[in-house]
């Protein structure tokens, strides 16, 4: 996406179920909750941009609201 790397951990079958963390954490804060939920359904914890195993991005300009909301491109 856009040369970005984004890292994550996912269990389970089913109806996707996100986790997102917050600051200053990453997907392992989700695990207990995404064991239980990985029981029924697919349970997928997301390392943000710049968290953890996923890529940062160099300089401030693209944790602006601006970048992280718009749309990414899927190339098809």
């Amino acid at each position: 996406m856009n040369g970005m790397r984004l890292h994550y951990a996912s269990v389970g079958k089913g109806t996707l179920v996100l986790f997102l963390h917050g600051y200053p954490s990453f997907w392992y804060q989700w695990k207990d909750q995404m064991a239980e939920m990985g029981k029924d359904h697919l349970a997928v914890g997301l390392d943000m941009r710049g968290y953890n195993l996923s890529s940062r991005p160099e300089g401030l300009d693209p944790y602006k609201p601006s970048s992280t909301c718009r749309p990414s491109s899927s190339g098809a």
